[in-house]
């Protein structure tokens, strides 16, 4: 008979697919190699969850120990249609405009529970600087270097390290 996980050794994920800021096809290239992830990290008694985001949060499957239904869960999402295409057309908003606050309440999740934690994203990348070409367009325009100041205003990496140190404060790894 196999010996259960002692609950501080067990592993809780969370499997978070950003359906805004992942091209389909990427995504759709994608799900074999987390599937092959999840068969290789998921042992017994660890769970995981899936979620997907597309300017809506969307639970795919809560908090479960059946591999299986995590796999179907994962499978669902790839009829879903994605946002980047018109996200690369625009580039406007940032990870903190649009996952920063879902991100950090999952690491807050996660924080609570016994055991190793994970924190998984996916997604196809953010724009680093959102606006990063208007900025450039409106400085070429009326010749002022001004508009650049005002790209690090919206850079997306004090948002990753934001959430980076509250997992790492929180004992989450992202």
């Amino acid at each position: 008979e196999p010996i259960a996980t002692p609950p501080e050794q067990s592993l809780w994920m969370i499997v978070f697919i950003d359906n805004f800021f992942i091209e389909p096809l990427q995504r759709n290239r994608a799900l074999p190699g987390i599937h092959s992830f999840l068969d290789r990290t998921l042992g017994e008694g660890d769970r995981a969850m899936v979620v997907s985001h597309a300017r809506v949060l969307k639970v795919r499957q809560p908090f479960t120990e059946n591999l299986g239904a995590i796999h179907e869960a994962i499978d669902e999402i790839e009829d879903d249609t994605g946002f980047a295409s018109a996200r690369r057309r625009l580039q406007t908003d940032t990870l903190q405009d649009i996952d920063r606050s879902t991100l950090q309440r999952f690491v807050e999740t996660l924080s609570g529970l016994p055991g190793r934690k994970a924190l998984v994203y996916v997604t196809s990348g953010v724009p680093r600087n959102a606006g990063e070409e208007m900025f450039q367009t409106v400085a070429e325009k009326y010749g002022t270097s001004e508009a650049f100041s005002e790209i690090s205003r919206h850079s997306s990496s004090r948002s990753f390290d934001a959430i980076g140190r509250q997992a790492a404060a929180s004992r989450v790894t992202f």
